[in-house]
């Protein structure tokens, strides 16, 4: 009696540790880095899957998988609520540079936004601006349009300089 038991209790947790599997598997492989869907909605991030995905993450992302290391980037980034990750800058920096040498247009274009923020890293416009044109000509069009608002403000700004000077010039008050 205690044997069939004992059988019957280890079928079950097999058998749900099968489905708990399969759905962790079509979670992550049903997904596109292009979805508008914000990556808590992409995972089904119920606690008793959680684990299974983000384990899987973490090893394709240790293997070298661009697009793990991105996800696995946003999530430090921006963790689900109550999923237990702990938000880390300096870490979603070091996942989205490794993702950004492979090539992924998104690891660049968070990269260049970590660097406009100084999160993670020591705050760099330049090297922010260079990430952006990076992340535009591997085709992120949010880089494309970020560039845009870069341009538009650099060109206020000297506008505005434009603007000072020649009322400067008018009133003959030229600083030299």
């Amino acid at each position: 009696m205690n044997h069939s038991r004992y059988l019957v209790g280890l079928l079950t947790l097999i058998i749900s540790i099968s489905v708990f599997n399969v759905q962790a598997r079509n979670v992550y492989t049903n997904t596109s880095i292009h979805s508008k869907r914000p990556l808590s909605a992409e995972f089904s991030f119920r606690q008793d899957i959680y684990f299974a995905q983000w384990s899987r993450l973490r090893h394709l992302a240790e293997m070298g998988d661009a697009n793990a290391q991105f996800r696995l980037g946003n999530l430090y980034y921006s963790p689900p609520p109550k999923s237990g990750i702990r938000q880390s800058y300096h870490r979603a920096f070091q996942l989205f540079l490794a993702s950004a040498k492979s090539g992924n247009p998104h690891s660049q274009h968070n990269l260049a936004v970590l660097y406009l923020k100084g999160q993670g890293v020591e705050q760099n416009q330049q090297k922010s601006l260079a990430w952006f044109l990076i992340a535009a000509e591997n085709g992120s069009k949010s880089a494309k349009r970020t560039i845009a608002k870069f341009s538009r403000q650099h060109v206020q700004k000297t506008q505005s300089l434009k603007q000072d000077l020649e009322k400067q010039i008018k009133h003959n008050q030229f600083a030299k």
